[in-house]
């Protein structure tokens, strides 16, 4: 019994946890144009969230905080996106990191 209540009270935080993630992720979006420090402070608060829960950020939240100097990043402002051969590298202006993400073509439908 008091293994199942355990599991069953880390899934509720959890849950709770992700709504807090998107709800910062959004402000931090937000407020990004007139304080960036304080969508940077976002990001970290997010990063803390994350580790202290144990949950796995979604991908569209991941590739706008950079690992290495936890900001947020804006596409265009602070975070140049280019598209290679194959995958897409994401650089970070503020501290030069670069991410590279993959993706695949679309192939041909047979008929």
């Amino acid at each position: 019994m008091q293994k199942r209540r355990y599991f069953k009270q880390r899934i509720e935080e959890q849950e709770i946890a992700l709504e807090r993630v998107k709800i910062l992720f959004n402000l931090a979006g937000q407020e990004f144009k007139k304080h960036p420090e304080r969508s940077d402070r976002y990001a970290k608060m997010i990063l803390n969230i994350v580790k202290k829960t144990r949950i796995k950020l979604p991908k569209n939240i991941k590739l706008f905080i950079c690992k290495k100097c936890d900001k947020y990043l804006a596409p265009g402002l602070n975070l140049k996106v280019r598209s290679k051969q194959g995958y897409t590298i994401y650089e970070c202006l503020n501290c030069g990191s670069k991410r590279r993400q993959g993706y695949l073509k679309e192939k041909g439908v047979k008929k």
